[in-house]
């Protein structure tokens, strides 16, 4: 009766699991035709493609490449229609291979000295010999999760209570057979290579944190600022952008991963200021310089913004603020007079990805307005000169 009872109460959950995947699938919205820009669960699943399915192993280690890659096994987010089952359904060589590289993501993540360690992998083998680690059979649906994101280290936290919960299994039957000298030194030598070795990444520094509280204070009243980095963007509860937002697309956009497509004119910061000048702005406009050496400020693609806003000569700009930490500084300049943006050396719009189709040329609309001669002076008596920032 017992074992009955378990076995209805397993169909029970199996039952419900199913019905709320239908639940979801039927609630799913299709993307639009057309749809260039990918939903979460799309993008997640393209970005956990498995390593021994990168077409350069050394080189596709960020969500961009991979995403690319997987565009090449399965297809893009329109011809899908944004909808992984259809990617499978219509990839089935794909797909297989997929599923079948995708534990040597996990055994690779899970022997990282930064995660269980290659000592903390052999307790859990050694635990699951046990007759007890068939208590472990409910957390395979949580392991199935593992077969869609990238094995990074927040996604393992579903399976985490069977992998502890083996491993401790695995250490109870080690005490029981290892001499106690012998235990000892591998328990010390799984320390010392985690102390040595483990994840000791910088995520922020101090000078990012401390420039994003003087400028949330300074742009309280609304100002327009360049390309910061993502921890200043995210850390001052103000915008930034004033009237003359950045247009760029999303990170979901295929247009900008496959392609690259960013559009300079729009970006430049000399063209936002203009913009918001024309538009009747009269805020304060801040450039903040960061040098930044003790982590990554800029990602090299989602910050590509950055690369295409111009560079300037600040010589003629006041100096608000300046932080330091170590290697690290910002500094906070104030523009009086926005005519210094006539400085301005655009760069050349970074090269696309290898084998992906070029930008579309400009369209006539925006030819006619390249060519088209320079704009009146400005309506605002504070800021006559327009002409130099073009």
């Amino acid at each position: 009766p017992r074992l009955r009872r378990a076995r209805l109460a397993g169909l029970g959950l199996l039952l419900g699991a199913a019905l709320g995947a239908a639940g979801l699938q039927a609630a799913r919205q299709p993307a639009p035709t057309g749809a260039k820009t990918a939903g979460y669960g799309f993008y997640t699943f393209y970005d956990g493609l498995p390593w021994l399915l990168w077409s350069d192993k050394s080189k596709d280690g960020d969500e961009y490449g991979r995403y690319r890659d997987s565009a090449r096994w399965f297809g893009t987010v329109e011809e899908n229609g944004g909808s992984i089952a259809q990617a499978l359904f219509r990839h089935p060589w794909a797909a297989l291979l997929r599923v079948a590289a995708k534990p040597f993501d996990w055994l690779g993540a899970l022997l990282w000295i930064g995660s269980i360690t290659p000592l903390g992998l052999l307790a859990a083998a050694w635990g699951l010999r046990e007759s007890r680690s068939r208590a472990l059979i409910p957390f395979a649906a949580p392991l199935a999760l593992l077969l869609v994101p990238s094995p990074a280290p927040p996604y393992f936290l579903a399976v985490a209570p069977p992998v502890l919960l083996a491993a401790a299994a695995g250490c109870d039957r080690a005490l029981e057979s290892w001499p106690a000298r012998r235990l000892a030194s591998s328990f010390a030598a799984a320390a010392a290579l985690v102390l040595c070795f483990g994840k000791a990444d910088v995520m922020n520094s101090p000078v990012l944190t401390a420039a994003a509280a003087d400028v949330e204070e300074r742009c309280a009243a609304g100002c327009l600022t360049n390309v910061v980095p993502q921890s200043i963007r995210y850390q001052a509860w103000v915008d930034l952008e004033g009237p003359a937002p950045l247009q760029t697309p999303a990170f979901n956009d295929e247009r900008k991963i496959l392609r690259g497509e960013l559009d300079p004119d729009s970006l430049s910061f000399a063209a936002r200021v203009r913009r918001a000048r024309l538009g009747g702005f009269h805020g304060p406009v801040f450039y903040l310089a960061a040098q930044v050496s003790s982590f990554t400020a800029f990602h090299p693609q989602f910050d590509r913004e950055a690369q295409v806003e111009g560079q300037f000569d600040l010589s003629s700009a006041s100096v608000e603020a300046t932080f330091r930490h170590g290697p690290d500084a910002v500094t906070i300049y104030r523009l009086e007079d926005p005519t210094f943006l006539t400085s301005i050396r655009r760069p050349a719009l970074p090269p696309a990805t290898p084998g992906s189709p070029a930008p579309p040329p400009p369209s006539p609309a925006r030819a006619r307005a390249r060519a088209a001669p320079p704009a009146p002076p400005c309506p605002s008596a504070g800021y006559p000169a327009c002409d130099p920032w073009r």
